[in-house]
């Protein structure tokens, strides 16, 4: 049905102008808006998946100093590669991860080894290498067993 405006008719059929500019609207801000949560749930992601493998490298770590052993395991400062897989590489070039172990022994013989009364603490941090911000600390403790 047509209406009279001023003695000329107007049709209801079709979309108006604004009406295609407003639809055009909506739907480009929602757009956007689903971009920029697309965008942070993958920096989200990335930043879980580093934590994990940070958190892994950690342990590992931790680990291969028990099985080395209180008598075989050296005092001082060892620093070690990973790449965002866990990797272990012989450089920092390519490396995503810095793993830097510290170990100290409290009560020394008079030979300079670790006394069998020692307590041996060990220090891990895993830094991301871009921008040297730790991920995670752990450490334990080794203490001479047996009789």
């Amino acid at each position: 049905m047509a209406q009279t405006i001023k003695g000329r008719k107007r049709s209801r059929r079709g979309l108006a102008m604004m009406d295609v500019l407003a639809a055009t609207l909506i739907i480009t801000v929602t757009m956007i808006g689903t971009l920029g949560i697309f965008f942070r749930i993958l920096n989200l992601t990335s930043r879980t998946v580093e934590a994990s493998t940070a958190s892994n490298l950690a342990r590992r770590t931790v680990e291969d100093a028990k099985v080395q052993g209180f008598d075989d395991l050296p005092d001082g400062t060892t620093t070690k590669y990973y790449n965002l897989s866990g990797a272990s590489l012989s450089s920092s070039t390519g490396s995503t991860f810095k793993v830097v172990m510290v170990v100290a022994t409290d009560v020394y013989d008079p030979d300079g080894t670790p006394s069998d009364k020692a307590l041996r603490s060990i220090l891990v941090t895993v830094s991301r290498q871009s921008d040297s911000t730790a991920l995670e600390t752990t450490g334990t403790y080794l203490a001479k067993g047996g009789s």
